[in-house]
Parts: C-alpha cells; structure tokens; sequence
C-alpha cells in the first residue's frame, strides 16, 4: 500500500511539472544494475517477546556480511524538455541473500548530443533517493490461541519477521544514452550514492490470518519497545545497519510514449 501511494504521489508531481514547463518527450523503462551496501557489523542478536499472556517469542543471532552487492531492478518514468534538461523518478528494488533493498527517486539530468544527428547523448545529474533496507530475522511462532502485538490479536500459526531501515542520500550520476529507432533507446547509467540522512530502525511482523478481514496481519514495533532486544556485535544500535553507500552501476532499455 505504501508502494502504490509513492507511485501515485510521484506520477502527481510528474504530471504538475509537465503542465508547467514545455515537455519534447516522454519515456519509459527499465534498469538493472548493481548497487553496493556496507553493514560494517559482523553479528545481530534479536529477541521479542509479545504481549499475549502466553508469551509467544523468538530469538535468534547470526553473522552478518560485511559488503552486500544487490542485483538492482528499477522502472522509471522520464520528461525531457526543451532545453534538454530530463526529469525522472525511479522505483527501485533488490535482492541479496537475506537482505533486500529498496527506494524512490527523484532526478535532474541535463543531456549533451555527442555528434549532432548521431542520437548519442552523454547525460550529467542527480537525484535524491529515499531508500531502505530489510533483512529477514526468522518467525515467532504461536504456541497457543493467538499472538498479540501492539495489541493487535493474530491468530495464525506463525509470523515473519524483519528488521527494515530508511535513509535519504544524493546521487550524483553519468548516464550515456542511444537512440536506436523513434521507440526505442538503450542506456548506460553509472554514479555515487551519498546518503546523509538515517532514520531509527523498525521491525516489522508480518503474516496471513482467515480471521482478519482482508487475512492480511502487519504490525511495526519500535526498537525503543521494551519487548525487544536487538544487539549489533553486543551493542544496542538503532539504525545504519546496512548503508547504501558508494558506486552503482546499471543498463537499461527506454520507450517513447510520445
């Protein structure tokens, strides 16, 4: 759900600025890339306890990588103006092992023509992303009638567990691009995430109850709640688990919509 009111948020703001400014094309496409993320931690220890009068709980620990290189899937949406100048926002997801990735972008690129007529661009820009990382911590299991989070009853047999973290970085970027037919462009993209602002850790329960209306069970538990317990190499830590930080690379294909 919150995915989709990005979505619609960005494909809002997209629109007012091309009402505002006058527009020469619009594309579509897709990337797929490699991105890079540092943990700089070697082991997490989490504990919860819920607040059922059963005590339904989980514990776990377990290493942790110290260099993620996610593979990277991004579809986005471009404006390229008169004055060669493109606005473009970006969905993006990855995986990598245990850990996934995500985020939104925002970007700015201005577009140089290598040789007049030769439909060979050389882009230089930014963006600026909001984005997060998730990493599966096991299931809490329940070992009576039902578990209870944030007061909240869930009466299936287990739910899935994550630790997720959000943060806002700046990307600066060369993208090389080539235009193969009136349809149809394929494109380089290189550049450095810089992220410069980290937000508190969550962690997330998920699951599946036919007792609930729409069957779907979601809770989010603040690592400040006195029911968790989660430890980085033996300390509390509340965020900057996994930074998305340095080089990323990517290919992808563009459609005119024009």
């Amino acid at each position: 759900m919150k995915t989709i009111k990005t979505i619609l948020l960005l494909i809002y703001f997209t629109s007012f600025i091309q009402n505002s400014v006058a527009q020469s094309s619009s594309n579509f496409g897709i990337n797929i890339g490699v991105s890079n993320v540092t943990s700089n931690i070697s082991n997490i220890y989490f504990a919860f306890v819920d607040e059922s009068p059963s005590q339904d709980r989980i514990e776990t620990q377990f290493g942790v990588e110290n260099k993620y290189n996610p593979i990277m899937v991004s579809p986005f949406y471009s404006s390229t103006f008169d004055n060669n100048v493109e606005f473009n926002i970006k969905l993006d997801v990855g995986f990598s092992t245990d850990l996934r990735v995500f985020g939104s972008h925002l970007g700015l690129l201005k577009k140089f023509e290598v040789i007049e007529g030769s439909g060979l661009d050389i882009g230089i820009g930014a963006d600026l992303s909001l984005s997060g990382a998730k990493v599966y911590l096991g299931n809490i299991h329940q070992n009576d009638l039902y578990i209870r989070i944030n007061g909240e009853d869930f009466y299936g047999s287990f739910l899935r567990t994550h630790y997720k973290e959000r943060q806002v970085s700046i990307n600066p970027q060369l993208r090389v691009s080539k235009v193969i037919n009136e349809n149809f462009s394929i494109l380089c993209n290189a550049g450095y995430r810089v992220p410069f602002l980290s937000f508190n850790g969550n962690v997330i329960f998920q699951g599946t109850d036919t007792d609930i209306e729409n069957g779907s069970y979601a809770q989010t538990v603040s690592l400040r709640n006195q029911n968790i317990a989660l430890y980085v190499d033996g300390e509390e830590k509340n965020k900057n688990l996994f930074t998305q930080k340095g080089l990323f690379a990517e290919i992808g294909i563009s459609f005119n919509l024009n």
